[in-house]
């Protein structure tokens, strides 16, 4: 994670928490299925 990603992170973090928490779930859950779909695309 780049350092302006981190500061940001802990800004909102300082801010609004579960809206952090929310959005960072999301964000992983859409990396891992982005990832998840590509892998399938080379193996098929």
């Amino acid at each position: 994670m780049s350092m302006a990603a981190r500061e940001c992170v802990f800004f909102m973090l300082k801010n609004n928490h579960f809206t952090v928490i929310k959005n960072i779930q999301l964000y992983v859950t859409t990396r891992v299925s982005q990832d998840v779909t590509e892998c399938i695309d080379l193996i098929v």
